[in-house]
């Protein structure tokens, strides 16, 4: 009995999806309750509902027989597992445009310079062009289309149609690919560490926050690993089982860097809710319901009354735009922090009731 489908890529898959899905709504609830939400955030929004098609392709191709042996499947399962995968590419390349845009957008919040802010939206055209022509190619890779699913086949009941580019071009475009997404990733990695070069924290909190904002090149790490499979494109054995592997990496890649783009947003909601719930266990213990941090009585715009927990007490760290950059000490200010609104204290007279 011949298996069809290679469980364990099935569930890798599944699980970028799932932690993708689950990535994007806590970064959005995180950066709305700040009321921060700009314009990455969108942008991450989309990335997410173009992953879902991306990732479903890549589940049903695995379902028919992708990341299998040739000596596995019978021809009708290569061919479907095949047409696919050939889909899926497609919008693979569709997400990647906006999934790398959002990263660097997402480094907009922390640019002041005008130079900065240029090299920054300069990156944004870049992967928005390097998406459209990696869309291009691989739409005129094989004339007609769906000549990708069945080209690279000997199968009697399956003749060839159309033609298709020659090996060598095939693989060329992918390095390209390959190689356009790496410099990506590279300078979303370079513009932190200059914005924070000469920034007033301490060496160990600058490193700190550079890599908050650097995860972005764990995606690279799936795109160079994705390499050594690029000579399947063209393959004439096991075929889907080379291109099994290749979409296994490039989910892990997608993954990986809404990840990266949601991780500094994501960061200070479960600080604040594990120093919630760490202050109401404390309270049960000691039979109190007082939490362990001091609270400021403090009168809003509208002359609205509010306990809060001091900020200074969190030890968070803010940008001009509301994102949270590190936790650091209380003394002294970032130098992209803006003067603190002044907090005047709600006197109480003895007719309030």
């Amino acid at each position: 009995m011949r298996q069809a489908v290679n469980l364990w890529l099935l569930s890798l898959i599944l699980l970028c999806l799932i932690s993708s899905l689950l990535s994007i709504p806590l970064r959005i609830v995180a950066r709305w309750r700040r009321q921060s939400v700009q314009t990455d955030d969108w942008v991450m929004i989309l990335t997410g509902i173009l992953f879902i098609p991306c990732a479903v392709l890549a589940l049903l191709s695995t379902s028919k027989g992708l990341g299998m042996r040739d000596s596995q499947l019978f021809p009708d399962q290569i061919i479907t597992a095949s047409m696919y995968f050939s889909i899926f590419d497609l919008f693979y390349c569709i997400t990647l445009g906006p999934l790398k845009s959002s990263l660097c957008l997402t480094l907009l919040r922390f640019a002041r310079g005008r130079k900065m802010r240029q090299v920054i939206y300069f990156m944004v055209a870049f992967n928005i062009i390097a998406a459209v022509a990696c869309f291009a190619g691989l739409m005129a890779m094989c004339r007609p289309y769906h000549t990708n699913w069945r080209h690279f086949y000997d199968f009697p009941e399956y003749p060839r149609q159309g033609s298709c580019f020659s090996g060598s071009v095939i693989r060329t475009l992918v390095y390209i690919l390959t190689a356009v997404t790496s410099i990506s990733d590279l300078v979303c990695v370079i513009i932190p560490a200059v914005l924070f070069w000469n920034t007033q924290m301490d060496r160990q909190k600058k490193i700190m926050a550079w890599a908050l904002l650097s995860l972005g090149l764990l995606a690279s790490v799936a795109t160079l690993v994705r390499l050594p499979f690029t000579p399947y494109f063209d393959a004439k054995k096991d075929r889907v089982w080379g291109l099994g592997m290749a979409t296994l990496c490039c989910c892990v890649e997608i993954a990986l860097g809404i990840f990266a783009g949601c991780a500094p947003a994501i960061k200070p909601f479960f600080i604040a809710v594990i120093s919630s719930i760490k202050s109401q266990l404390d309270s049960v213990r000691t039979g109190s319901s007082r939490p362990d941090r001091p609270t400021t009585m403090i009168a809003g715009p509208n002359g609205l009354t509010d306990f809060s927990y001091n900020t200074a007490d969190l030890k968070m760290i803010h940008s001009p735009r509301g994102d949270v950059v590190e936790i650091t000490s209380t003394h002294g200010l970032s130098p992209w922090e803006e003067e603190p609104t002044p907090i005047y204290p709600l006197e109480i007279s003895r007719h309030t009731v």
